[in-house]
């Protein structure tokens, strides 16, 4: 009997240190991603959440999820939520936020050409949709050489919603090429931001 009594501290701590262990709950953006609708336009959900906001150093982050085309075509779309640390504004694709962003979405994809990710990245104009609008969209397009040789058009479409940025990064062979990545970017955009203000998706 006392062996047995002697064992249950031990049992409480291995149950404690299983408590402490838990994974924190989803970030604020991670549960918005994941109430996004399983279908925007024509993609479909094509992953789980990431959450950088419970990753060491994803503070700011955000989360992301991925969407494909249900025609099946050679098309890849990312959606991204993220404040970066804090509240942003205004509404819509204008301010200095959303510029500054962009500038730093731009430089991204340079890095991925220093680390060997890309061959090449061609930046190849921009395109507005809504501009001086609270549902302005504004895209950054580029040509991108891929390891494999492959060329592909890319798109990085941005807006501010409810403090936060709403990111959308089309990756299509061609065509549609950057110009068609831009629309459907923009698109998307707007169907996140619409879902989020409609209470499809929580803030």
């Amino acid at each position: 009997m006392p062996r047995a009594l002697a064992i249950v501290p031990l049992l409480l701590a291995t149950l404690g240190g299983a408590a402490a262990q838990k994974p924190p709950p989803p970030s604020p953006e991670a549960r918005a991603v994941e109430a996004l609708p399983p279908v925007l336009g024509a993609f479909r959900r094509g992953g789980a959440v990431m959450d950088y906001e419970r990753q060491p150093g994803g503070a700011g982050y955000g989360a992301s999820v991925r969407y494909l085309p249900a025609n099946g075509e050679r098309m890849l779309v990312t959606v991204y939520l993220y404040d970066g640390g804090r509240p942003r504004g205004p509404d819509g694709a204008r301010g200095g936020d959303l510029f500054r962003e962009l500038a730093s979405a731009a430089g991204e994809l340079d890095e991925t050409v220093r680390r060997g990710r890309y061959r090449a990245v061609e930046p190849r104009g921009g395109m507005s949709v809504g501009e001086g609008t609270d549902g302005g969209v504004r895209c950054n397009l580029f040509r991108i050489v891929q390891p494999d040789g492959r060329t592909t058009g890319d798109s990085v479409c941005m807006a501010i919603h409810d403090g936060r940025f709403v990111k959308v990064r089309v990756t299509a062979e061609d065509p549609p090429g950057e110009t068609g990545a831009g629309l459907i970017g923009a698109d998307l955009v707007s169907r996140v931001r619409n879902a989020r203000a409609a209470g499809t998706a929580p803030r």
